[in-house]
């Protein structure tokens, strides 16, 4: 999950840096990076988490389901997220909220497994 959530950060820093300076549209930088700020980096960090979590249980127990969810989760939640940002910015909080619950969620399983 360490290795996830890194590499979503890592990614989630250079996306960010392209929509704050490159693509800025109608606000300004300043608005833009604090949207980014409080929605686009826990985005990609659950996502990192949950491609982790699914990806350590495909490399225990070598079925090749996990490694579906490992990829299909993130892309469902960053598209819904994609989506609901270019309509209406309150509904890309809501999967925020929903995928932080569904890492919760996650998160006990894995702790009642050891």
């Amino acid at each position: 999950m360490v290795y996830g959530i890194t590499c979503s950060l890592g990614f989630a820093t250079i996306e960010n840096f392209e929509y704050v300076y490159i693509n800025n549209g109608d606000f300004s930088h300043l608005t833009i990076a604090a949207f980014r700020a409080f929605s686009a980096i826990p985005l990609h960090s659950l996502n990192g988490i949950i491609m982790g979590f699914y990806f350590g249980y495909f490399a225990i127990n070598n079925n090749f389901k996990f490694l579906g969810y490992c990829i299909l989760l993130p892309i469902i939640f960053h598209g819904t997220y994609n989506f609901f940002t270019d309509i209406y910015f309150i509904f890309a909080i809501c999967v925020l909220i929903i995928m932080f619950v569904f890492v919760i969620k996650i998160y006990k399983d894995f702790k009642n497994q050891f």
